[in-house]
C-alpha cells in the first residue's frame, strides 16, 4: 500500500509539494489513476457534474483528508457516508475571494462605460465611435 495524494492539478505543475507521498492526477476522467483505497489525501476535482468527485469515495478506506476546492462542500456530501470514520473534510473559504471581487469590479465598470450596448451594435454590424460613459447623474 503507498500514500497516495489525488490531485486534479497535474503534480509537475504545482510547485513546493513536499517529498514523501505519491501523487496521483485525476481530474475526474473516467478511469481513476490507481486504486482508491491507497488514497489518504483527496483533492476533489473542480468545477466537474455533479457524481463525478464522489465516485472513487466509496473505495477509499485510507483517506484522512478530502479538500474541495470551494468554498461549499455540497457536492461531496453524499460520497461522506462512504468514508471512515474520523475523515477531515476541508473546503477552500476563501480562496476565490478577490478574484471574485475583481470579475465584480470589472463588471460593474464595463456596464457603466457601455460595454454590453457595443458588443450588441457589433453583434449587428454597427458600430459607434467612442466611450458612452453611464455615470450616474444627480438630479436635483
Amino acid at each position: 500500500m503507498t500514500a497516495d495524494v489525488w490531485l486534479p492539478i497535474p503534480p509537475d505543475e504545482i510547485e513546493g509539494l513536499p517529498d514523501g507521498p505519491v501523487y496521483r492526477f485525476w481530474n475526474g476522467a473516467e478511469e481513476f489513476p490507481a486504486d482508491p483505497a491507497d488514497c489518504v489525501y483527496y483533492v476533489v476535482p473542480y468545477m466537474k457534474p455533479a457524481g463525478v468527485g464522489v465516485r472513487p469515495m466509496p473505495s477509499m478506506r485510507s483517506v484522512q483528508v478530502v479538500q474541495t476546492l470551494s468554498a461549499g462542500t455540497d457536492h461531496v456530501e453524499p460520497g461522506l457516508k462512504h468514508l471512515p470514520e474520523g475523515v477531515r473534510l476541508c473546503n477552500a473559504r476563501g480562496v476565490h475571494e478577490a478574484s471574485t471581487a475583481e470579475l465584480t469590479l470589472t463588471l460593474i465598470l464595463a456596464s457603466l462605460r457601455g460595454v454590453p450596448d457595443f458588443v450588441r451594435a457589433q453583434d449587428r454590424g454597427s458600430g459607434s465611435a467612442g466611450s458612452a460613459p453611464r455615470w450616474p447623474t444627480r438630479t436635483s
